[in-house]
Protein backbone atom coordinates (compact mmCIF):
# COMPACT_ATOMS: atom_id res chain seq x y z
CA UNK A 1 0.00 0.00 0.00
CA UNK A 2 1.42 3.56 -1.58
CA UNK A 3 -0.88 5.57 -0.09
CA UNK A 4 -3.62 5.10 3.04
CA UNK A 5 -6.67 6.53 3.95
CA UNK A 6 -7.57 6.56 7.60
CA UNK A 7 -10.75 7.36 9.25
CA UNK A 8 -11.56 7.18 12.81
CA UNK A 9 -14.83 7.02 14.55
CA UNK A 10 -14.32 8.10 18.10
CA UNK A 11 -16.82 7.10 20.60
CA UNK A 12 -16.00 7.81 24.89
CA UNK A 13 -14.84 4.34 25.44
CA UNK A 14 -14.06 3.09 22.05
CA UNK A 15 -13.29 3.86 18.35
CA UNK A 16 -12.71 2.05 14.98
CA UNK A 17 -10.28 2.72 12.34
CA UNK A 18 -10.68 1.98 9.25
CA UNK A 19 -8.18 1.68 5.96
CA UNK A 20 -8.33 2.13 2.50
CA UNK A 21 -5.70 1.87 0.13
CA UNK A 22 -4.93 4.11 -2.81
CA UNK A 23 -7.26 2.36 -5.18
CA UNK A 24 -10.27 2.50 -3.22
CA UNK A 25 -10.29 -0.71 -1.99
CA UNK A 26 -11.11 -0.67 1.87
CA UNK A 27 -8.58 -2.94 3.66
CA UNK A 28 -9.84 -3.72 7.04
CA UNK A 29 -10.97 -1.85 10.38
CA UNK A 30 -10.21 -2.31 13.81
CA UNK A 31 -12.15 -1.35 17.38
CA UNK A 32 -10.32 -0.77 20.25
CA UNK A 33 -10.30 1.42 23.39
CA UNK A 34 -9.88 5.00 23.58
CA UNK A 35 -6.61 5.85 25.22
CA UNK A 36 -3.39 7.40 23.93
CA UNK A 37 -1.92 4.06 23.32
CA UNK A 38 -3.88 1.97 21.38
CA UNK A 39 -4.40 4.97 18.74
CA UNK A 40 -0.77 5.50 18.55
CA UNK A 41 -0.61 1.45 17.92
CA UNK A 42 -2.80 0.98 15.82
CA UNK A 43 -2.25 3.73 13.81
CA UNK A 44 1.59 2.68 13.74
CA UNK A 45 0.41 -0.80 12.61
CA UNK A 46 -0.52 0.85 9.15
CA UNK A 47 2.09 -0.43 6.73
CA UNK A 48 2.42 2.26 4.44
CA UNK A 49 4.51 5.69 3.53
CA UNK A 50 1.85 8.04 3.26
CA UNK A 51 -0.96 7.95 5.88
CA UNK A 52 -3.76 10.53 5.96
CA UNK A 53 -6.58 10.73 8.50
CA UNK A 54 -9.95 11.79 8.67
CA UNK A 55 -11.80 12.25 11.74
CA UNK A 56 -15.20 13.82 11.98
CA UNK A 57 -15.38 17.00 14.78
CA UNK A 58 -16.22 16.80 18.42
CA UNK A 59 -15.45 16.46 22.17
CA UNK A 60 -12.16 13.86 21.18
CA UNK A 61 -10.95 15.50 17.56
CA UNK A 62 -8.61 17.61 19.16
CA UNK A 63 -7.47 15.49 21.29
CA UNK A 64 -6.98 12.66 19.17
CA UNK A 65 -5.34 14.60 15.90
CA UNK A 66 -2.63 16.10 18.76
CA UNK A 67 -2.08 12.52 20.07
CA UNK A 68 -1.30 11.19 15.76
CA UNK A 69 -0.10 13.86 14.27
CA UNK A 70 3.43 13.24 14.66
CA UNK A 71 2.45 9.16 12.84
CA UNK A 72 0.85 10.27 9.97
CA UNK A 73 1.44 12.87 7.42
CA UNK A 74 -2.07 15.17 7.60
CA UNK A 75 -4.86 15.03 10.24
CA UNK A 76 -8.00 16.66 8.77
CA UNK A 77 -10.73 17.31 11.12
CA UNK A 78 -13.66 17.78 8.80
CA UNK A 79 -17.38 19.06 10.06
CA UNK A 80 -19.88 16.11 10.05
CA UNK A 81 -22.89 18.30 8.70
CA UNK A 82 -21.55 18.11 5.08
CA UNK A 83 -20.93 14.23 5.40
CA UNK A 84 -24.28 13.75 3.71
CA UNK A 85 -23.06 10.15 2.75
CA UNK A 86 -22.64 9.38 6.28
CA UNK A 87 -25.07 11.70 8.19
CA UNK A 88 -28.36 10.30 6.17
CA UNK A 89 -27.48 6.74 5.29
CA UNK A 90 -30.07 4.49 6.67
CA UNK A 91 -27.40 1.49 8.09
CA UNK A 92 -25.61 3.40 10.92
CA UNK A 93 -22.67 1.49 12.18
CA UNK A 94 -19.44 2.56 13.44
CA UNK A 95 -17.70 0.56 10.58
CA UNK A 96 -19.35 1.23 7.70
CA UNK A 97 -19.63 5.14 9.03
CA UNK A 98 -15.22 4.08 9.19
CA UNK A 99 -15.11 3.23 5.38
CA UNK A 100 -17.65 5.69 4.32
CA UNK A 101 -15.45 8.72 6.03
CA UNK A 102 -12.22 6.88 4.49
CA UNK A 103 -13.58 6.96 0.76
CA UNK A 104 -14.57 10.66 1.52
CA UNK A 105 -10.98 11.58 2.61
CA UNK A 106 -9.63 9.92 -0.98
CA UNK A 107 -11.83 11.23 -2.80
CA UNK A 108 -11.36 14.68 -1.48
CA UNK A 109 -14.67 15.55 -0.44
CA UNK A 110 -14.25 16.57 2.92
CA UNK A 111 -14.88 19.98 4.48
CA UNK A 112 -12.27 20.28 7.13
CA UNK A 113 -12.87 21.93 10.26
CA UNK A 114 -10.06 24.57 11.83
CA UNK A 115 -8.31 23.51 14.92
CA UNK A 116 -5.26 25.68 16.12
CA UNK A 117 -1.79 23.65 15.92
CA UNK A 118 -0.49 25.02 18.86
CA UNK A 119 -1.88 24.08 22.41
CA UNK A 120 -1.67 27.25 23.64
CA UNK A 121 -3.79 28.71 20.79
CA UNK A 122 -6.75 25.65 21.98
CA UNK A 123 -6.64 27.09 25.22
CA UNK A 124 -7.50 30.46 24.14
CA UNK A 125 -10.07 28.89 21.90
CA UNK A 126 -11.30 26.84 24.68
CA UNK A 127 -11.24 30.43 27.11
CA UNK A 128 -13.48 32.27 23.91
CA UNK A 129 -16.11 29.23 23.62
CA UNK A 130 -16.35 29.47 27.39
CA UNK A 131 -16.92 33.17 27.34
CA UNK A 132 -19.64 32.74 24.71
CA UNK A 133 -21.42 30.05 26.37
CA UNK A 134 -21.53 32.20 29.86
CA UNK A 135 -22.94 35.03 27.25
CA UNK A 136 -25.90 32.44 25.85
CA UNK A 137 -26.59 31.45 29.49
CA UNK A 138 -27.05 34.76 30.99
CA UNK A 139 -29.14 35.38 27.80
CA UNK A 140 -31.36 32.30 28.23
CA UNK A 141 -31.81 33.00 32.10
CA UNK A 142 -32.95 36.76 31.09
CA UNK A 143 -35.54 35.34 28.97
CA UNK A 144 -36.58 32.83 31.47
CA UNK A 145 -37.40 35.77 33.87
CA UNK A 146 -39.34 37.43 31.57
CA UNK A 147 -41.19 34.50 30.52
CA UNK A 148 -42.43 34.08 33.91
CA UNK A 149 -43.66 37.32 34.62
CA UNK A 150 -45.20 37.20 31.29
CA UNK A 151 -46.85 33.97 32.79
CA UNK A 152 -48.51 35.77 35.95
CA UNK A 153 -49.83 38.59 34.11
CA UNK A 154 -46.89 40.83 34.87
CA UNK A 155 -45.88 43.08 31.72
CA UNK A 156 -41.77 43.79 31.23
CA UNK A 157 -41.37 46.84 29.95
CA UNK A 158 -38.18 48.24 31.15
CA UNK A 159 -35.94 45.22 30.35
CA UNK A 160 -32.85 47.62 32.22
CA UNK A 161 -34.43 48.03 35.57
CA UNK A 162 -35.98 44.10 35.58
CA UNK A 163 -32.51 42.61 35.81
CA UNK A 164 -30.97 45.23 37.97
CA UNK A 165 -30.05 43.62 41.09
CA UNK A 166 -31.23 47.09 43.18
CA UNK A 167 -34.18 47.87 41.03
CA UNK A 168 -35.83 44.68 40.33
CA UNK A 169 -38.07 44.74 43.66
CA UNK A 170 -41.26 46.87 42.09
CA UNK A 171 -41.69 43.81 39.54
CA UNK A 172 -41.55 41.16 41.80
CA UNK A 173 -43.58 43.34 44.29
CA UNK A 174 -46.75 42.55 41.45
CA UNK A 175 -46.87 39.35 42.11
CA UNK A 176 -48.74 38.05 44.20
CA UNK A 177 -47.86 34.90 45.38
CA UNK A 178 -44.78 34.76 47.69
CA UNK A 179 -43.84 31.23 45.96
CA UNK A 180 -43.60 32.81 42.41
CA UNK A 181 -41.66 35.51 43.79
CA UNK A 182 -39.61 32.70 45.44
CA UNK A 183 -38.95 31.07 41.71
CA UNK A 184 -38.03 34.23 40.10
CA UNK A 185 -35.53 35.15 43.41
CA UNK A 186 -33.88 31.94 42.12
CA UNK A 187 -33.52 32.70 38.74
CA UNK A 188 -32.12 36.36 39.62
CA UNK A 189 -29.63 34.18 42.14
CA UNK A 190 -28.85 32.03 38.74
CA UNK A 191 -27.98 35.28 36.33
CA UNK A 192 -25.66 37.11 38.85
CA UNK A 193 -23.70 34.02 38.90
CA UNK A 194 -23.69 33.82 35.47
CA UNK A 195 -22.84 37.52 35.17
CA UNK A 196 -20.09 36.97 37.53
CA UNK A 197 -18.59 34.41 35.59
CA UNK A 198 -18.87 36.25 32.31
CA UNK A 199 -16.55 38.78 33.64
CA UNK A 200 -14.49 36.28 34.69
CA UNK A 201 -14.36 34.72 31.41
CA UNK A 202 -13.45 37.53 29.76
CA UNK A 203 -10.86 39.09 31.47
CA UNK A 204 -9.16 35.33 31.49
CA UNK A 205 -10.05 35.58 27.58
CA UNK A 206 -8.16 39.42 27.77
CA UNK A 207 -5.02 37.95 29.30
CA UNK A 208 -4.46 35.02 27.18
CA UNK A 209 -4.88 37.25 24.15
CA UNK A 210 -2.36 39.56 24.89
CA UNK A 211 0.21 37.09 23.29
CA UNK A 212 -1.10 37.31 19.95
CA UNK A 213 -0.11 39.80 17.60
CA UNK A 214 -3.18 40.21 15.27
CA UNK A 215 -5.35 40.01 18.33
CA UNK A 216 -3.71 43.39 19.66
CA UNK A 217 -3.53 45.01 15.78
CA UNK A 218 -7.73 44.42 15.73
CA UNK A 219 -7.94 46.40 19.80
CA UNK A 220 -5.34 48.75 18.36
CA UNK A 221 -7.64 49.49 15.34
CA UNK A 222 -10.67 50.42 17.14
CA UNK A 223 -12.07 53.99 17.51
CA UNK A 224 -12.41 53.50 21.92
CA UNK A 225 -8.55 52.01 21.88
Amino acid sequence: MKEAYMAIDAHARHCVLGVMDETGRYCDDWRFATTETELVRHVVAVKAPKKRLAIEEGPLAYWIAQTLKPHVEEVFICDPRENALIGRAANKRDETDTAKLCRLLRLGELKRVYHPAEDHRAVFKAAVQSYLDLVDQQARLKQKIKAKYRQWGVAVSDTVKVYHPKRRESYLAQLGSPAVREQLRRLYELLEVARQGKRQALRQVVELGRRYPEIAKVVGSTPDS
